[in-house]
């Protein structure tokens, strides 16, 4: 009887020592994977997905919008770059890039607006110089409008 006792409480030890391993395992591999992803983000830039939404975004809408009032999703993903510290980077590479639309540049200055950062002179030049145009909403209203008009209007009065 004596034996059998130890052989269970061995046998325990052994199951006890297994599944607390497994556990360890797979608690430390995914911290492990995700130390080496904050480890290459310092190194270059990676978009998040706001800086992707605000620069396909196709209205410029700024404010309570739309029958029920709601935030636009370029409104959202533009109040969230702006917390990042290092928002001016973030807008001014939206602003630059090929692929952003009217829209997205527009939102680009105005965070460079708010920001007061010295790139805004750039953004504003190149926008009231543009010939093309926006589709802007504001409350239930949505219209086509000049690029250089609601780039004016960002210049006067902020966003």
């Amino acid at each position: 009887m004596k034996k059998n006792l130890t052989a269970n409480s061995s046998l325990a030890k052994i199951l006890v020592t297994s599944v607390c391993l497994s556990l360890f395992t797979c608690l430390t591999i995914p911290s492990l994977a995700s130390d080496i992803s904050l480890v290459t983000d310092s190194v270059k830039i990676k978009p998040s997905d706001d800086e992707s939404v605000l620069a396909t975004t196709e209205n410029f809408a700024i404010g309570m919008v739309g029958f029920v009032g709601h935030t636009s999703s370029g409104e959202s993903a533009y109040r969230n770059i702006l917390k990042k510290s290092d928002a001016k980077l973030r807008f001014y590479e939206i602003f630059k890039s090929s692929d952003s639309t009217y829209a997205a540049k527009l939102y680009s200055a105005c965070g460079l607006k708010t920001l007061s950062s010295s790139k805004f002179k750039e953004v504003s030049q190149s926008l009231v110089a543009s010939k093309d145009q926006v589709t802007t909403m504001k409350a239930d209203v949505m219209r086509k409008e000049a690029v250089s008009e609601v780039m004016k209007r960002i210049d006067r009065f902020g966003c």
